[in-house]
């Protein structure tokens, strides 16, 4: 099945997550799908490890956006055959797949900006961080070695719309917890 120009843009937003903590010196996967049952799952857009003794599971949600980023979901969620809360937000959302995958922390992450009220909610969960575009580029200027402060820089967007996503594997990968 093909895929819409805004699910293509958001999988070359993950692929480029991805080359980025990994350049930045993270093992780090993919579009994971963890499992407690057979129908009871959950799809993480990227993972990573960090130091962290008792939990160093991290996850990261990806939104590839052309507006700020809205608190309020499209449509609310139910797993269907699943016993969890009404999913109405971004945050929410985020949270319990955090907490279904017994990861420490949780990232959204943005090529754009939040809304305000998404700030509002992720400072009530302290264990989601926010990555805008303005972080981004922190970290994009920070993964870039001397050789490359002397060539010309490329916008993120540009590094993102370059991806050519027939070079990878577009499968999930699956774990058991």
């Amino acid at each position: 099945m093909a895929m819409t120009s805004e699910q293509r843009k958001g999988t070359q937003f993950e692929i480029w997550l991805e080359h980025l903590f990994s350049d930045l010196g993270h093992k780090i996967e993919r579009n994971v799908v963890f499992r407690k049952e057979r129908y009871i799952y959950r799809q993480v857009d990227l993972v990573y490890t960090d130091w962290h003794p008792l939990n160093s599971r991290i996850i990261i949600e990806a939104k590839y956006a052309k507006y700020p980023l809205k608190l309020k979901l499209r449509r609310s969620k139910k797993k269907a055959g699943q016993t969890i809360d009404n999913i109405d937000t971004v945050i929410s959302e985020l949270e319990e797949r955090r907490k279904f995958v017994k990861a420490r922390k949780a990232f959204l992450v943005t090529n754009g900006s939040f809304e305000d009220a998404v700030y509002d909610s992720a400072r009530k969960h302290r264990r989601i961080e926010l990555y805008d575009h303005q972080d981004l580029q922190k970290l994009d200027r920070k993964r870039q070695s001397v050789l490359d402060l002397f060539r010309k820089k490329v916008l993120i967007d540009n590094q993102i719309r370059s991806i050519y996503l027939n070079d990878y594997n577009l499968s999930p990968g699956s774990r058991k917890l």
